[in-house]
């Protein structure tokens, strides 16, 4: 556990030595935590909200015990949908989606989709494009993250279809993010 400088809150570390960056729950400053001395990265106080499924609520999805410890509220301007960042030990990181009421539980690509703006080819079958990139700014940010994030970071985002699976992408001018 960590004690944030902005307001002395004790914020227990779930992923240590993975996480670099965590958001405080009680004043939503976002810390740097890959250092022993942790350091504020951005100070600012969220109002009070009640997550769907609080930081730190454990569940077994598809025989795997998982842990939520972020949260990210984002928008690309017309919609608006929760993620939160689940973490195992063993089996990593996965992601917890809902928008408009629809879950849908998501797994970070190590292999890339091949293809076009248009479609694409993964594991034997082709994805389409649902609709254009969009930029999608992440509004609201609570928990621990394995890369530096903080409200207001914008990067842009699509999804693919296909066979009954969804491919989501995200990219800035640093990295790009595939998940299924």
């Amino acid at each position: 556990s960590v004690t944030c400088p902005a307001c002395g809150g004790t914020i227990a570390i779930k992923a240590a030595g993975y996480s670099v960056s965590v958001a405080c729950q009680y004043c939503g400053s976002v810390l740097d935590v890959a250092n022993p001395d942790v350091k504020v990265i951005e100070e600012y106080h969220l109002a009070a909200m009640t997550l769907a499924i609080p930081l730190g609520t454990r569940g077994v999805m598809y025989g795997i015990a998982w842990e939520v410890i972020g949260y990210l509220g984002r928008t690309d301007g017309d919609e608006s949908w929760d993620e939160y960042l689940l973490f195992n030990p063993y089996a990593g990181y996965r992601w917890l989606s809902c928008g408009d009421g629809e879950w849908q539980f998501g797994t970070m690509l190590s292999d890339e989709p091949e293809g076009d703006a248009g479609s694409v080819a993964w594991r034997g079958q082709r994805f389409t494009i649902d609709y254009d990139p969009a930029p999608t700014t992440s509004e609201r940010v609570v928990g621990e993250f394995y890369w530096r994030i903080r409200a207001g970071d914008v990067v842009q985002a699509t999804t693919y279809s296909g066979g009954g699976q969804i491919l989501s992408v995200e990219w800035s001018a640093d990295e790009t993010n595939w998940t299924a």
